[in-house]
């Protein structure tokens, strides 16, 4: 089963990650403290979940 991670903003959501494995979309959020900043130093939150 794969799954997603995304990052996500109030209402605002955009797919960042696939991966084959649970493990690894939550190793890739933990790897960035759950955050990721963009361009623009907005910080968005990360999360996971089955696709």
């Amino acid at each position: 089963m794969k799954h997603k991670v995304f990052k996500a903003s109030q209402n605002a959501y955009i797919e960042v990650l696939e991966t084959e494995t649970e493990e690894e979309a939550r190793e890739f959020c933990e790897s960035h403290n759950w955050e990721l900043k963009d361009e623009n130093e907005f910080v968005w939150e990360l999360y996971y979940e089955k696709a």
